[in-house]
């Protein structure tokens, strides 16, 4: 809430902490009774005529966005009292959270996770949404391993390499807008971190190291290199020119790699994973020195643990809210901390190992795309004023890796 005032309509739960776009109230819709997240927009971004009036367009375009791999915003309020943005009630944890607990999660589980940011990506970038701050607080693990994105937009234009200094792209350091290209580049920092644990680069000069330090290749399975370079390019030109080609790339190497099976084993590590990070406690801060995640090893008591749509004009973010947990980022000069969301369906901690490439890799005759699960959305008016949040419809099947190629016809 912003100075006392809150959005018409919803029973508030509790406030949360929040970061530096604004503080996460846990809601239920009086009308349908749907959970929702409500972010209260900090009043310096009220206050900013140029944000907000940029922020409405943004919202507008992520309001007609229907993708499994991005968290669903409903609507946004502004009055006198201020600004909120009503968002999707996700089942998970933030993926900070789990690299948190866990550290690297393992080449499978590091795929699926770039795998499903990417899918989210290319559906907002074929709105003309471009995120800007790509980390892994903005990427919730569902309770089915779905990598889910969300935050679009919240930093104000020229402060993206102050928001997220780990995973700027070097034209970020020099004034460049955010782009398709910073997009990709800060997805693939995060999913080199998913592979060792730790932001490509860690230093006093995070903008020097952006642009001069070698890519750490070395440091990742030797099949998924390319994909580093190429994601982390320092030039712009040299990353995959879409979304979508990087897909392409990223699905070859993970065939050739670990076999037309890799996307299931993903998923479901990543589901195992998600459900033991919510059952830890919430881990110290790493330092900022490291850039490394601190690990935590003791573990604690189980926390306890509807997907709509509203079109509407206005701005967006997006927060994840479980049960009686919500997990809720906060910015503190370029850190960030994820208090643990409640967690998902319990699952047993994997004792398989992960797998070797076998020499020569793997054939790729015979591979096969997993189907998933769409949401339809729910015909509704357009409002400007609050969200009456529907209750959620049913699965709509394309293959998960086609749909980002192909655009629907308008």
């Amino acid at each position: 809430m912003v100075d006392g005032w809150t959005v018409p309509g919803f029973t508030h739960e509790r406030e949360l902490g929040g970061g530096a776009s604004g503080k996460v109230v846990p809601a239920v819709d009086d009308t349908t009774g749907t959970r929702v997240a409500i972010r209260y927009l900090d009043r310096r971004l009220v206050d900013d005529q140029s944000f907000m009036a940029r922020y409405s367009e943004l919202a507008r375009k992520l309001t007609q966005i229907e993708d499994p791999n991005v968290a669903d915003v409903y609507d946004f309020v502004t009055d006198a009292g201020g600004a909120a943005v009503v968002m999707q009630h996700v089942e998970g944890v933030s993926l900070r959270r789990v690299l948190a607990v866990q550290g690297p999660v393992g080449p499978l589980a590091a795929l699926s996770t770039l795998g499903g940011t990417l899918l989210g990506l290319a559906a907002a970038h074929e709105h003309d949404v471009v995120h800007g701050t790509v980390r892994p607080s903005d990427v919730l693990v569902d309770d089915r391993g779905n990598a889910v994105v969300g935050d679009f937009g919240l930093a104000p234009p020229g402060t993206e390499a102050q928001t997220i200094p780990p995973y700027a792209a070097p034209e970020l350091w020099e004034g460049a807008a955010a782009t398709v290209a910073t997009d990709v580049y800060a997805a693939t920092a995060v999913f080199f971190e998913c592979l060792t644990g730790r932001p490509p680069y860690a230093g006093r000069n995070m903008a020097r190291l952006h642009r001069e330090a070698p890519i750490p290749v070395e440091e990742a399975p030797g099949p998924l290199r390319e994909l580093l370079a190429k994601g982390l390019a320092k030039d712009p030109a040299g990353r995959p020119a879409s979304v979508e080609d990087f897909l392409e790339v990223l699905e070859e190497a993970a065939i050739s790699a670990y076999g037309p099976s890799w996307e299931a084993q993903g998923r479901g590590r990543l589901t195992e994973l998600a459900a033991e990070a919510a059952r830890r406690p919430e881990p110290k801060k790493p330092s900022r020195g490291t850039g490394r995640n601190a690990i935590v090893t003791t573990a604690a008591q189980p926390a306890g643990g509807s997907r709509t749509r509203r079109i509407a004009a206005g701005a967006a973010a997006v927060a994840v809210v479980v049960g009686a947990a919500f997990a809720v980022r906060t910015l503190t000069g370029g850190g960030e901390t994820d208090p643990v969301a409640a967690p998902p369906t319990p699952a047993q901690q994997s004792t398989s190992p992960q797998p070797v490439l076998p020499e020569g890799g793997v054939d790729r005759r015979g591979s096969s795309r997993r189907s998933s699960r769409r949401r339809r959305r729910r015909p509704g008016r357009r409002s400007t004023s609050r969200a009456t949040v529907r209750a959620p419809s049913g699965p709509r099947g394309r293959s998960r890796w086609c749909r980002a190629r192909v655009r629907p016809t308008r």
